[in-house]
């Protein structure tokens, strides 16, 4: 959105962040247009009459824009009505005649903007104001514990967030993209529209689409962030070099954070959506792979060197079990000994492939 692009670049310029070019490209964009260099001293003056409150923050320029449009709208209607012929009433004296002369809607409006603007930038109403009349738009966190979590969206994208992870998005999308943060785990059902991006952020990375589904897994501890494609494709970028993958269905990328590298796969494995689909798919599954299918799904740790199990295979199909019911199949299938170490452990013993 080139409009916010030149407001980020104003409040730079103004607080005295601004880079070389930056600072080139505003100049530029000042010395285009006479209603441009009027923007810039409206803000300049708003924000000097402001500057009493807290300015050490990173505006968020889109979320500042929605609601903005929205005092626009309003003060232009406002204005509109004020200029409107109101019909006449006689008055008792009729010699006094105001010297006043009043403010044309223009310049009410440019009043507006640069209030507003300023205002949203310099106190960041978006993440402290507290739910008031004054904003339509709110930006809205979905956090899930021990639970998965599900929402839907105003333009109709749909998102399964995993356990222990953090959703933030706005109430409703700007014109130009839909941008949410994600901490975690996600799986996105992007409605498609043509006009718009869909946009993930995550400590690291950003993922782009028009409309498709997919997963994202951002694990700053361990220092990668993993996109696996469903359906459709998805750009994948750094948010440093911007260096980026684009995917299609069926194929993983993880990004290492340390490196800035990217990895590129084919998804091998039938259980890397299991957290959503609650289903646990085997089919002649290597022993190994069946163990960390496990271990992630149900968050423990299996200790199998003590089994005779390494050459065996599996098949079978489990859905929304619990991990008794799975212990009871393997028992009975590999008999093998299945011993609880603590709460989160376990260790097999024996067994054989028949």
């Amino acid at each position: 959105m080139q409009e916010s692009k030149y407001i980020q670049l104003i409040h730079k310029k103004i607080t005295g962040n601004i880079n070389t070019e930056e600072n080139l490209a505003l100049t530029e964009w000042l010395a285009a247009s006479s209603d441009h260099q009027k923007t810039f001293a409206d803000l300049e003056q708003a924000w000097q009459l402001s500057e009493h409150y807290e300015k050490s923050f990173t505006p968020n320029v889109d979320f500042a824009l929605l609601a903005l449009k929205k005092r626009i709208q309003a003060e232009s209607q406002r204005v509109a009505t004020e200029s409107q012929p109101k019909p006449f009433t006689p008055k008792a004296k009729l010699s006094t005649i105001s010297n006043k002369t009043p403010r044309s809607p223009r310049k009410l409006y440019r009043y507006a903007i640069a209030a507003s603007i300023a205002i949203l930038l310099g106190l960041g109403l978006w993440n402290g104001l507290p739910s008031s009349d004054l904003f339509d738009q709110q930006q809205l966190t979905l956090t899930s514990t021990d639970k998965t979590q599900f929402v839907e969206m105003e333009d109709g994208s749909k998102v399964w967030l995993n356990k222990h992870s953090r959703l933030t998005y706005l109430k409703e999308f700007g014109s130009n993209q839909r941008v949410v943060k994600l901490e975690g785990e996600a799986f996105f059902d992007v409605a498609k529209e043509s006009s718009r991006y869909f946009v993930i952020e995550t400590a690291a990375t950003k993922i782009k689409v028009l409309g498709t589904s997919f997963n994202v897994s951002a694990n700053p501890e361990k220092g990668a962030t993993t996109v696996l494609v469903k359906t459709g494709k998805v750009r994948f970028e750094n948010l440093t070099t911007e260096a980026s993958v684009d995917l299609v269905a069926n194929e993983k990328a993880t990004y290492d954070h340390h490196r800035k590298t990217f990895k590129t796969t084919k998804n091998q494995s039938l259980n890397s959506l299991a957290w959503m689909s609650k289903e646990l798919n085997f089919r002649k599954t290597p022993f190994s792979e069946l163990v960390i299918d496990l271990e992630n799904y149900y968050g423990i740790e299996i200790d199998w060197k003590d089994s005779n199990l390494e050459n065996c295979r599996y098949t079978s199909l489990f859905n929304n079990s619990s991990l008794e019911d799975i212990w009871t199949a393997l028992e009975t299938t590999f008999e093998i000994k299945i011993q609880r170490k603590n709460v989160k452990s376990f260790k097999f013993v024996g067994g054989s492939c028949k």
